[in-house]
């Protein structure tokens, strides 16, 4: 075994090291291998491919480790909510169990060991379980295992993350974003290699993580199981969930939110009786940073240096489209709830020292384009919101949308009032046009009609002699090379 266990054995008081961990479960240790590394003798294990895990009524998972074997990872780990002193890691155990995280600056794990919060993976959950992690030093990078009931997990891939700088500092960095995934049939997402092959400081996926409509009529019947299978195979087990495994989590902090497919059935709204469902299985699949509103919504938003970042649920809380009984329809607070999405909204927008804000809509904002299940069915409140950020003299905004299964589109405010960058599919492969009908203008380019599968690199960057900030917008293929660009100057 490699030379830092016996530092981390030594540490842990003697833990059993399960063996190597892969998407589906362990790669047996010769026994040899596992006796010299665990105390007693243990033994290796082997877990079932989660595609073949049995679950009750409810969705919950009825899978258990073997008698007397210890529980063992079946998901993850992801982490997500990181700022410059925190981080969240997402894990999903075999069976119930005690997850706590060691981690380093030392890849080694030699020196400079620490360790979270315990926190606990339950049935009730699917054994899933969220630990959140403190004091941690700015633009630092952490290596991490997963300890489930004290047992060191050898993960097959070293998984590492780096802390965001203080939200006073002035950096270049880069960021990814993904949006629109097929799932019928399953295509792999090769635009995830090529993402992850440019560094990005962290990657967003905004919406129709995948199209199955867990809430819709291909199912003989709607229960939590059916967004938990789902979150199961785009993290990890379907070909596109293997290739996020493979080169995203493991080295990226990943922040989510979504749209109409993934939340539970096409163009759906707040008034869907699964809507807890759905949004239970998203809370315990996806690390957060903390909710302004937890019982209300998923919006939330995060601070990387200079800029600050306000991710919308424009699902949850949206009316729905067309009712005539709603003659002023809301995107942001459909349900006029207390402590709401679109009061946090426009206070977070106002309040904010960051240079750039980007907000994160998952409907296509862009007026001209899209009609239906968009911005555009919504014109009275966007115009409200435009007005606001206006008055208030507000600068820096910058949107990123999805939705459109193209392969891309960017706007320089001409149409979208504000700089609008449309996110290609993620490997939705074959000839796509825009979803809904017309793309409508956009002033610097909407590429359709070819194989949309892709990304959006966004560059935030300072010049130091000028005092010069710019955003540099891109559109890529699935490979990385480059279909759009425009650069944003701060004013």
């Amino acid at each position: 075994m490699r030379r830092h266990q016996g530092r981390l054995l030594s540490l842990l008081g003697g833990v059993l090291i399960a063996g190597t961990l892969t998407g589906c479960g362990i790669i047996r240790h010769s026994p040899a291998d596992v006796a010299s590394a665990t105390p007693g003798g243990g033994q290796p294990i082997e877990s079932e491919s989660e595609s073949d895990l049995p679950l009750d009524s409810s969705g919950q998972s009825l899978a258990t480790a073997p008698p007397d074997a210890p529980p063992v990872v079946t998901h993850g780990p992801i982490v997500g909510g990181v700022s410059d002193s925190t981080a969240v890691v997402f894990v999903r155990s075999s069976s119930a169990a005690s997850v706590s995280i060691l981690y380093s600056t030392d890849p080694s794990f030699e020196v400079d060991l620490h360790s979270s919060s315990i926190a606990q993976a339950t049935a009730e959950a699917d054994f899933t379980a969220q630990v959140g992690i403190r004091d941690l030093k700015a633009s630092t990078t952490y290596f991490y295992k997963v300890l489930l009931s004290g047992n060191v997990q050898e993960l097959a891939i070293e998984h590492r993350f780096t802390t965001a700088p203080p939200p006073e500092a002035i950096v270049d960095f880069d960021f990814a974003v993904f949006s629109d995934l097929s799932d019928d049939p399953t295509f792999d997402a090769p635009a995830y290699m090529s993402g992850a092959n440019e560094d990005p400081a962290f990657v967003l996926q905004i919406g129709d993580f995948d199209h199955r409509e867990p809430g819709g009529s291909r199912f003989p019947s709607i229960t939590i199981s059916n967004w938990r299978k789902m979150h199961q195979e785009v993290l990890q087990d379907n070909p596109s969930g293997q290739d996020l495994a493979q080169y995203i989590t493991p080295r990226f902090p990943l922040y989510h939110i979504w749209d109409d497919h993934d939340y539970g059935a096409n163009n759906s709204d707040r008034t869907r009786w699964w809507k807890v469902l759905a949004t239970q299985a998203f809370k315990e699949y996806y690390p957060l940073p903390p909710l302004p509103n937890p019982d209300g919504g998923l919006w939330y938003s995060f601070r990387y240096a200079q800029a600050q970042f306000f991710i919308l649920d424009l699902r949850s809380q949206r009316d729905p489209e067309g009712d005539p009984q709603i003659p002023e329809p809301s995107m942001l607070d459909g349900g006029h709830i207390a402590n709401d999405q679109k009061t946090w909204f426009e206070e977070a927008l106002a309040t904010s020292t960051a240079r750039w804000k980007f907000v994160i809509s998952t409907s296509v904002w862009n007026p001209k384009s899209k009609q239906g299940d968009s911005w555009y069915a919504y014109r009275q409140e966007q115009v409200e919101l435009v007005d606001y950020i206006r008055e208030k003299g507000i600068t820096g905004v910058i949107i990123i949308s999805g939705d459109l299964h193209s392969a891309g589109g960017i706007d320089d405010g001409t149409n979208s009032y504000f700089p609008e960058l449309s996110v290609p599919a993620t490997n939705m492969q074959g000839t796509r046009h825009c979803t809904g009908g017309s793309c409508g203008p956009w002033s610097e380019g909407m590429i359709t009609g070819i194989d949309p599968s892709g990304y959006a690199m966004l560059h935030v960057l300072h010049d130091v002699a000028t005092g010069l900030d710019r955003v540099v917008l891109e559109t890529k293929a699935a490979d990385g090379s480059l279909r759009l660009e425009h650069t944003v100057i701060r004013p």
